[in-house]
Order: structure tokens, then C-alpha cells, then sequence
């Protein structure tokens, strides 16, 4: 673990360098593209001993060209995070129909951080510029598929409105969600309208129509 500063009301100045890659087909090695990547940095924490998610510093979210390149943007100052944060993160998940979702961490610190020099901080991404392999669905009642779909909302539907800038990753959740929705009446709902009547009701102070927002910000239906 590693700490910004002793005094938590001291923000840490924090830049993200920019995560790209390219996506491939694992067997084949056949580009991807249209792959859905979400990167969100970091999991904040409340104090090195407990490890529990209570805030995202970054969340971004892009897709893969005909050559299966991607890239989510830098954060530059002020890109700010306090307190306690996890020495492994940033995640990037990727997500295609047809292949089983993965998510990448790093394996192990990738932080440029001297406490004793400066309080800033630069987040790197240890896969930067690699190829990432999906692959492909051979089961589709494997459990690595019902996890990876699942909403979280703690995570993506807090007080902040992160659920905007991801709205990508919301709808493709919702509707791989919907394909394994027992409810018939909830199955045939748009996708927009299945997310935000039951998982954005109380998020009307971040859009007053959410499901509006979703599928102008989508184009999904």
C-alpha cells in the first residue's frame, strides 16, 4: 500500500499516463475490433489495513478500432485521490460479445512515488502498448460470465455520477444482464430503460432522464 500524505486533508497531485493497446482474437491473434474497454484508477482506501473500494479517482471508458487499437486518455493533474490507495490498480476491463470478459491489473507496483521529493504522483499501466487476447465463448453457462456481468453499483452508481462516463459499459452489462433475465416482461424492456428503472432511480440529480441520457450517449436501440 501506499499513502499520499499523513495529513488526509492533503490532496495528492496525481496524473494518469495514457492506457492503449491492442486487442486480439487469443487464438487466431485476429484484431478486434469494437471491444469495449473501461479503466477505472484506483480503488481508494480508507486505511492500509482495510481494503475496502470506498471511491474511484478516474473512470474512462473507449472501444477498439478496425485494427483492434484502443486507447482511454491521460488524466493530468488536477486528477486528484486521497488517502490510502492500492499499489496494483489501475483495472482495465475488456468486454465483446461472443468472448469472455479479463481484466487487467498490474502485477505489481506501477507508481512513480518518492515521499520524501514530492507529493505527486504518476500512475502507469504495466500492459501499456501489448497485445491483449479475449477468448472466445465456449460455455455459456460459465460463472466468468455471470461475474463479469453484474452490475456494482457502489462502484459505477455512486453520489459522484460516475455512471456517466461509462455509459458503454453500463448499457453492455444491462444487456448481456437481460439475456439472462428469467423475468420475460424485464427481458423485452429497452436496455436504457431496464438500467435506469432499476438500477438509476435515485440518480436524477446527476440527468433528470437517465435512460434519455444512456441511449443518446450509446446509440444502442
Amino acid at each position: 500500500m501506499g499513502r499520499c500524505n499523513d495529513n488526509r486533508n492533503i490532496y495528492c497531485r496525481m496524473s494518469i499516463e495514457a492506457v492503449h493497446g491492442t486487442v486480439v482474437d487469443s487464438r487466431s491473434g485476429k484484431s478486434l475490433e469494437g471491444v469495449l474497454v473501461m479503466g477505472y484508477w484506483p480503488k481508494v482506501m480508507t486505511s492500509p489495513h482495510w481494503r475496502a473500494t470506498v471511491g474511484v479517482a478516474y473512470l474512462a471508458e473507449a472501444l477498439s478500432n478496425a485494427s483492434g487499437s484502443f486507447e482511454i486518455p491521460a488524466c493530468k493533474p488536477p486528477c486528484k485521490v486521497d488517502g490510502y490507495f492500492a499499489y496494483y490498480q489501475p483495472d482495465i476491463l475488456f468486454f465483446k460479445t461472443g468472448y469472455y470478459p479479463k481484466v487487467l491489473s498490474n502485477p505489481i507496483s506501477e507508481v512513480d512515488y518518492d515521499p520524501h521529493l514530492s507529493e505527486h504522483i504518476l500512475w502507469r499501466w504495466d500492459w501499456n502498448g501489448k497485445a491483449i487476447g479475449l477468448e472466445k465463448v465456449s460455455n455459456d453457462n460459465d460463472p466468468r460470465l455471470k461475474a463479469a456481468y453484474s452490475l456494482s453499483p457502489r462502484l459505477y452508481l455512486n453520489d459522484n455520477c460516475n455512471w456517466m462516463k461509462i455509459p458503454k459499459t453500463l448499457m453492455f452489462k444491462a444487456q448481456q444482464m437481460q439475456l439472462r433475465e428469467r423475468d420475460k416482461k424485464k427481458a423485452a424492456m429497452p436496455v436504457s430503460e431496464y438500467l435506469a428503472g432499476f438500477y438509476l432511480k435515485k440518480q436524477k440529480k446527476c440527468h433528470p432522464d437517465p435512460a434519455s441520457y444512456l441511449k443518446e450517449a450509446v446509440r444502442y436501440e
